[in-house]
């Protein structure tokens, strides 16, 4: 079982990638405050952040998640990325970008199974330019790549 905190980091991690909107982070902590227990004043900041942008809530959800790694997190990430992806490939440049970003702030430093991330942003931007392959190829290769994460998003 998840922690709200590793919640929260979840959540972080699925706004960055555009995978939900702030209304949704403001209901789950609604929820999550409501049924933790104890009161979080964190938690109850996201709660408060009615009308904040996804740029105003990111700080506030690393806020509360400070500490944790997110490798698990990411990998939940990773397979609702999959199942977005695989009904709405046109997401594959946003998609791309975020998982870019994501590698330059761990230092190109990523698991052995996150391999993939590397390079994936400059695979979809040359397919896009018509350079290397067709953005068909790509969304097909990004999804082979990420089809091992689709049953983690439990």
């Amino acid at each position: 079982m998840t922690s709200y905190r590793e919640e929260a980091l979840e959540f972080k991690l699925l706004l960055e990638a555009g995978l939900v909107d702030a209304p949704e982070v403001i209901e789950w902590a609604d929820k999550t405050l409501l049924n933790c227990g104890d009161y979080d004043d964190d938690l109850a900041n996201i709660c408060l952040a009615e009308n904040a942008t996804p740029k105003k809530l990111i700080p506030l959800l690393n806020k509360l998640a400070s500490g944790l790694e997110e490798w698990d997190a990411m990998r939940r990430v990773l397979g609702r990325m999959y199942d977005d992806l695989h009904r709405n490939p046109d997401n594959a440049r946003v998609f791309a970008q975020f998982l870019e970003r994501f590698c330059v702030r761990h230092g190109y430093n990523l698991p052995d199974d996150m391999g993939f991330i590397y390079g994936i942003e400059d695979y979809v931007l040359l397919a896009e330019q018509g350079v290397l392959g067709t953005t068909e190829q790509v969304v097909k290769t990004f999804l082979d790549d990420l089809s091992c994460y689709k049953d983690k998003t439990e």
